[in-house]
């Protein structure tokens, strides 16, 4: 007999979620997490972003008061390390939420890294789980270019800005999609010299052309580089400074900053999870699943930014309640996610695109 209904592996907006539904419909659960519960999007993606976006618009709403009538804020001085502890603070009470749900439903949460040993059993610091059905919600990881590798001071992944307290004074960020455009706008916010740079012909250019535009004139109102259809052909640091060379219609030209942000999107989580032994397949690094979220292996499902069908935090959430239903026998609707055209690994994950993050709370909730 295994030991629970249900293993998941992976705490964030998927695999928290499932954990709460699987439990609301009397199933044993456990959950596996490495880090903290709440995954990227949580911990580092659209909670801490946001968080810091709304300090960016008070600090430009100060800045601009005395078109309200408010006199004497050009001696406002604005703390950038202030903004980064209030993001910290923001991140630990909603995953402090999260932890009591798991609690208050009854899941059982190891921490640790776990991977697959067979098709019914989790290996976890140095012990086994065995388990009727198993839920893979291990989400992405920052994409990185070739011959580029962030060393976390001069060449930063998103994980590495939100939590750095210093605001370079220039700096090159390299893709336009959501957390370049975002990181742009909060940087230029506290004074940085930015410059975006993206390989295609619009900024954010998996959403709508008119919307690209329009964000490219307003940027470059406020003072904003933004070098689109433009590739970045090197990135050379030395010391505390990085030289930039990029190629556009205008030819190859160097770039000085203090700081580059790699904000290419993100690829599959799947490494060390050994797929191979459970014999799960992927397509292009992907998990891939049916319209129920289970893989090729029955019993073994996949939910969130591992499948890459639609790399949002609320597609990851809906799938694990999907894949817990179906799991627990109930009749659930056909899911459209499976059928998504293509894995949008070019556009960044949930974790910037501010989707909300309310799981379930009441057992027989949705």
């Amino acid at each position: 007999m295994a030991d629970y209904d249900i293993a998941i592996i992976g705490g964030g907006p998927g695999g928290y979620v499932a954990a709460i539904r699987a439990a609301q419909l009397g199933k044993s659960v456990v959950l596996f997490e490495r880090e903290r519960l709440g995954g990227l999007c949580l911990n580092w993606g659209c909670i801490p972003s946001k968080a810091l976006l709304k300090n960016a618009d008070v600090v430009n709403l100060v800045r601009d008061a005395e078109t309200w009538g408010i006199n004497g804020v050009a001696k406002a001085t604005f703390d950038f390390a202030s903004a980064i502890d209030r993001s910290r603070a923001v991140v630990d009470k909603v995953v402090g939420g999260v932890e009591g749900l798991m609690r208050y439903n009854g899941v059982t949460v190891v921490t640790g890294v776990a991977s697959l040993k067979s098709t019914r059993t989790v290996a976890c610091g140095g012990k086994d789980y065995t388990a009727a059905a198993i839920i893979i919600a291990t989400g992405a990881s920052n994409r990185l270019l070739p011959g580029i590798q962030p060393d976390g001071k001069v060449v930063l992944t998103s994980r590495e800005a939100l939590e750095n307290k210093t605001v370079p004074k220039r700096a090159v960020i390299i893709g336009g999609g959501p957390i370049g455009v975002e990181f742009g706008h909060l940087w230029a916010s506290y004074g940085t010299e930015v410059t975006i740079v993206e390989l295609l012909d619009a900024l954010v250019p998996l959403e709508d052309a008119d919307a690209g535009r329009a964000l490219k004139r307003s940027f470059e109102a406020r003072g904003i580089t933004c070098l689109v259809k433009t590739r970045v052909e090197d990135v050379a640091v030395k010391g505390a400074k990085a030289t930039v060379t990029v190629k556009g219609e205008d030819g190859e030209k160097t770039l000085e900053a203090d700081a580059v942000l790699l904000a290419v999107g993100f690829v599959p989580h799947t490494q060390g999870l050994d797929l191979e032994a459970a014999g799960v397949a992927t397509q292009r690094g992907f998990i891939t699943i049916d319209d129920h979220m289970e893989t090729n292996v029955p019993g073994i499902y996949a939910i969130g930014d591992v499948t890459g069908k639609l790399m949002f935090a609320h597609v990851a959430m809906q799938q694990g309640v999907i894949a817990a239903e179906h799991v627990a026998g109930k009749d659930v609707p056909r899911s459209t996610t499976s059928r998504c055209p293509g894995p949008r690994s070019a556009s960044p994950t949930s974790a910037p695109s501010g989707t909300p993050n309310r799981p379930p709370k009441t057992p027989g909730s949705p």
